[in-house]
């Protein structure tokens, strides 16, 4: 039988215990959280203030507090570039940096709709090679990993990259994120410097229409109709919304088409009437309800057989 004080410590060690558990949960779920900024709802799955956390070779990496636009830290990715060191067979290769995403919320990106990259460069080159740095995303692994050159990232200045994720296959399992520079696109004894801000998924947090393509962009005369396609983004997988595709001629809509739209990818049909419209130029204008309108520019011309029919 416990005694009187024992019984209290045991109480207490058990009180601790769901503390630090409800502390970690607060912390879990504070993390899985998006922020809504504007018309967008950014997730943060990397801090630069973690950034001791990466695994490294050829290279340093670490969290920097100085070089940072709005984060306690950014990423501090530091290369000494060195033709004679490195792999014994690969002495001018790939220094590297990774990070294992091991997280449920960190892993599975398609909720998203880009990867946002702010990096900011210094070097003791005048200039940046055209391929700068390059980013590895296994999805799942290593045999299916993703490989992109961030050729948008210059010298002494912070620049901001959105990746579409819609480029990035299998993205709803992402268990490692590694930065690397191909040594051979450098001089030997080169220093470079790439500081990394917090790394984050964004997506839209109201009705947007994405990558849109009018199918085909001129038509003759007699076609009978053409396509909006687009991918459909801020709203709930599952929730269906209408959408709208008018044809306008100097401001005055001609004719509107809608339908239900649900998130992901979606073909809005235009009927023309076949050959109901004349040659001219025209507008297409897209609109998800909640959303903002967009124009596009749309041209009939002539068809060669409208005058054999």
């Amino acid at each position: 039988m416990l005694t009187t004080t024992r019984r209290y410590e045991v109480i207490r060690v058990r009180d601790v215990m769901i503390l630090c558990l409800a502390v970690a949960l607060c912390c879990t779920a504070a993390a899985q959280t998006p922020v809504r900024v504007g018309d967008k709802e950014f997730l943060t799955i990397l801090r630069g203030e973690d950034a001791d956390q990466w695994s490294e070779a050829e290279a340093t990496m670490g969290p920097d507090t100085k070089r940072v636009q709005t984060g306690k830290a950014s990423h501090h990715f530091h290369i000494d570039v060195d033709f004679n060191a490195g792999e014994e067979a690969y002495p001018i290769g790939w220094p590297r940096t990774n990070v294992a995403l091991k997280q449920g919320w960190q892993k599975d990106w398609s909720g998203y709709d880009c990867l946002r990259l702010v990096i900011y460069a210094d070097t003791s080159r005048d200039r940046l090679p055209d391929a700068p740095l390059g980013l590895v995303l296994h999805t799942p692994d290593r045999a299916r990993a993703y490989h992109g050159t961030l050729g948008q990232v210059s010298k002494g200045r912070w620049v901001t990259i959105d990746l579409p994720l819609s480029g990035i296959p299998d993205h709803d399992e992402v268990n490692l994120l590694q930065f690397f520079i191909s040594e051979s696109n450098y001089r030997d004894h080169d220093v470079v410097d790439f500081y990394i801000e917090d790394i984050a998924l964004w997506r839209y947090a109201v009705p947007s229409a994405l990558e849109t393509a009018l199918r085909p962009s001129i038509a003759f005369s007699d076609a009978a109709s053409f396509l909006v396609a687009f991918r459909a983004s801020g709203l709930p997988e599952g929730k269906a919304i209408q959408g709208t595709a008018s044809l306008l001629a100097e401001g005055k809509v001609l004719l509107r088409t809608a339908r239900e739209v649900v998130r992901g990818r979606n073909v809005i049909v235009v009927d023309l009437g076949g050959g109901a419209m004349p040659p001219g130029d025209y507008q297409v204008r897209l609109q998800l309800a909640g959303g903002q309108a967009q124009d596009f520019t749309y041209r009939i011309i002539e068809s060669p057989w409208s005058d054999s029919l």
